[in-house]
């Protein structure tokens, strides 16, 4: 195996219902699964995907610090979200780990993971 560092979105969860204009959780598990530690931090963020075109939702998506990983190592990280677009329409969560893409990385196609598919219900919004 080639030496280096391979961040891995291993999992990603939210608990619908996901309403409008109200907050809600979302937890990403981030696993290194390369031999090497990472040297520095990444940056993952969590970004509202429209299913139907693929296109995103949130203009601000949260950021989240990955501290530095041990080989085979993981961390679950936590997001706060609120979403005010798409209600009514089915969407979900897309995690991408280093998404400023500071890590040099063994296999850059895994980075990404994302949730189910929910329905954003209106709420205040509609």
């Amino acid at each position: 195996a080639r030496a280096g560092v391979n961040l891995v979105v291993a999992e990603v969860q939210l608990e619908p219902p996901v309403v409008c204009n109200q907050a809600f959780s979302l937890r990403a598990r981030i696993r290194n699964a390369g031999p090497d530690a990472t040297q520095s931090v990444a940056w993952v963020v969590a970004e509202a995907v429209l299913t139907r075109d693929g296109s995103l939702l949130s203009d601000n998506p949260p950021l989240a610090y990955l501290k530095t990983l041990e080989a085979d190592e993981e961390e679950t990280l936590e997001f706060t979200m609120t979403l005010t677009a798409g209600f009514s329409q089915e969407q979900l969560i897309r995690v991408v780990a280093d998404s400023g893409n500071h890590l040099a990385e063994t296999d850059e196609s895994d980075n990404r993971g994302e949730s189910l598919a929910f329905i954003l219900q209106p709420g205040d919004c509609a």
